[in-house]
Protein backbone atom coordinates (compact mmCIF):
# COMPACT_ATOMS: atom_id res chain seq x y z
CA UNK A 1 0.00 0.00 0.00
CA UNK A 2 1.23 3.48 -0.81
CA UNK A 3 0.82 6.71 1.41
CA UNK A 4 0.20 9.72 -0.36
CA UNK A 5 2.21 13.25 0.98
CA UNK A 6 1.98 16.71 -0.39
CA UNK A 7 4.90 18.73 0.48
CA UNK A 8 6.04 22.05 -1.31
CA UNK A 9 4.22 21.38 -4.73
CA UNK A 10 5.59 17.69 -4.72
CA UNK A 11 3.31 14.62 -4.63
CA UNK A 12 5.45 11.77 -2.87
CA UNK A 13 3.63 8.56 -3.05
CA UNK A 14 5.97 6.11 -0.09
CA UNK A 15 6.15 2.35 -0.37
CA UNK A 16 5.87 0.09 1.93
CA UNK A 17 9.18 -1.64 3.05
CA UNK A 18 7.71 -4.98 1.33
CA UNK A 19 6.38 -2.94 -1.78
CA UNK A 20 9.78 -1.29 -2.37
CA UNK A 21 10.95 -4.96 -2.71
CA UNK A 22 8.37 -5.57 -5.11
CA UNK A 23 8.37 -2.82 -7.19
CA UNK A 24 12.27 -1.79 -6.96
CA UNK A 25 11.54 1.56 -6.07
CA UNK A 26 11.08 3.30 -2.58
CA UNK A 27 9.31 6.55 -3.55
CA UNK A 28 8.05 8.34 -6.39
CA UNK A 29 8.24 11.76 -6.41
CA UNK A 30 6.04 13.72 -8.84
CA UNK A 31 5.34 17.52 -8.93
CA UNK A 32 1.22 18.48 -9.10
CA UNK A 33 1.63 20.43 -12.08
CA UNK A 34 2.44 17.06 -13.57
CA UNK A 35 -0.84 15.53 -12.64
CA UNK A 36 -3.85 15.70 -15.33
CA UNK A 37 -6.14 13.88 -13.26
CA UNK A 38 -6.77 11.21 -10.47
CA UNK A 39 -9.36 9.04 -10.89
CA UNK A 40 -10.70 5.63 -8.47
CA UNK A 41 -9.31 2.68 -10.94
CA UNK A 42 -10.58 -0.40 -10.02
CA UNK A 43 -11.38 -1.88 -13.20
CA UNK A 44 -8.68 -0.18 -14.63
CA UNK A 45 -6.17 -2.49 -11.55
CA UNK A 46 -8.37 -5.92 -12.11
CA UNK A 47 -7.50 -6.00 -15.61
CA UNK A 48 -3.74 -5.78 -14.75
CA UNK A 49 -1.18 -3.55 -16.91
CA UNK A 50 -0.20 -3.71 -20.27
CA UNK A 51 3.14 -4.55 -21.96
CA UNK A 52 5.97 -5.77 -20.45
CA UNK A 53 7.12 -5.55 -16.83
CA UNK A 54 10.77 -3.62 -16.56
CA UNK A 55 11.39 -3.93 -13.44
CA UNK A 56 9.17 -4.76 -10.79
CA UNK A 57 6.61 -8.01 -9.83
CA UNK A 58 3.84 -9.10 -11.86
CA UNK A 59 1.92 -11.94 -9.99
CA UNK A 60 -1.51 -11.93 -12.28
CA UNK A 61 -4.91 -11.26 -9.74
CA UNK A 62 -2.18 -11.16 -6.56
CA UNK A 63 0.43 -8.14 -7.18
CA UNK A 64 1.42 -6.01 -10.12
CA UNK A 65 4.69 -3.72 -8.85
CA UNK A 66 6.90 -1.51 -10.58
CA UNK A 67 7.29 -0.16 -14.31
CA UNK A 68 5.49 -1.90 -17.29
CA UNK A 69 6.22 -0.44 -20.97
CA UNK A 70 3.42 -1.16 -24.00
CA UNK A 71 4.42 0.43 -26.84
CA UNK A 72 5.51 4.28 -25.81
CA UNK A 73 3.14 4.50 -22.81
CA UNK A 74 4.98 3.37 -19.53
CA UNK A 75 3.11 3.02 -16.40
CA UNK A 76 3.79 2.29 -12.91
CA UNK A 77 2.00 0.34 -10.34
CA UNK A 78 2.03 -0.64 -7.19
CA UNK A 79 -1.62 -2.51 -6.43
CA UNK A 80 -2.50 -5.48 -4.58
CA UNK A 81 -5.87 -4.94 -4.19
CA UNK A 82 -7.90 -3.25 -7.08
CA UNK A 83 -10.85 -2.03 -4.64
CA UNK A 84 -8.42 0.55 -3.41
CA UNK A 85 -6.48 1.79 -6.60
CA UNK A 86 -6.43 5.37 -8.34
CA UNK A 87 -5.24 6.26 -11.36
CA UNK A 88 -2.89 9.30 -11.34
CA UNK A 89 -2.94 10.45 -15.20
CA UNK A 90 0.79 12.18 -15.87
CA UNK A 91 1.52 15.00 -18.36
CA UNK A 92 4.46 14.26 -20.59
CA UNK A 93 7.74 14.82 -19.68
CA UNK A 94 10.19 13.85 -17.21
CA UNK A 95 9.65 15.34 -13.65
CA UNK A 96 11.68 15.93 -10.11
CA UNK A 97 12.94 12.47 -8.39
CA UNK A 98 12.20 10.03 -11.45
CA UNK A 99 14.62 9.32 -13.62
CA UNK A 100 12.17 7.94 -16.22
CA UNK A 101 8.82 9.29 -17.37
CA UNK A 102 5.76 7.71 -16.35
CA UNK A 103 1.98 8.37 -18.66
CA UNK A 104 -0.04 6.94 -15.42
CA UNK A 105 0.85 5.40 -11.94
CA UNK A 106 -1.53 2.98 -10.32
CA UNK A 107 -1.62 2.87 -6.67
CA UNK A 108 -3.25 1.20 -4.04
CA UNK A 109 -4.08 3.69 -1.13
CA UNK A 110 -6.10 3.21 2.50
CA UNK A 111 -8.51 5.28 1.32
CA UNK A 112 -8.87 6.39 -2.05
CA UNK A 113 -11.67 8.72 -2.15
CA UNK A 114 -10.01 10.32 0.73
CA UNK A 115 -6.48 10.63 -1.57
CA UNK A 116 -8.05 11.98 -4.50
CA UNK A 117 -10.03 14.92 -2.38
CA UNK A 118 -6.49 15.69 -1.07
CA UNK A 119 -4.66 15.86 -4.31
CA UNK A 120 -7.70 17.25 -5.56
CA UNK A 121 -7.67 20.18 -3.03
CA UNK A 122 -3.63 20.69 -3.89
CA UNK A 123 -3.85 21.11 -7.81
CA UNK A 124 -7.20 23.45 -7.51
CA UNK A 125 -5.81 25.44 -4.52
CA UNK A 126 -2.27 25.03 -6.44
CA UNK A 127 -0.77 25.00 -2.70
CA UNK A 128 0.91 21.85 -0.52
CA UNK A 129 -1.70 20.01 1.60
Amino acid sequence: MVTAVIEHGILRLELSPLQKVLALKGALEIPLNSIQSVDIAPDIARAGPEGMRNPGTSIPHLINAGSFNSGVKRTFWDVHNPDKAIRIKLTSGLFAGVEVRYDEVLVEVANPAETIAQIERALSNGQES
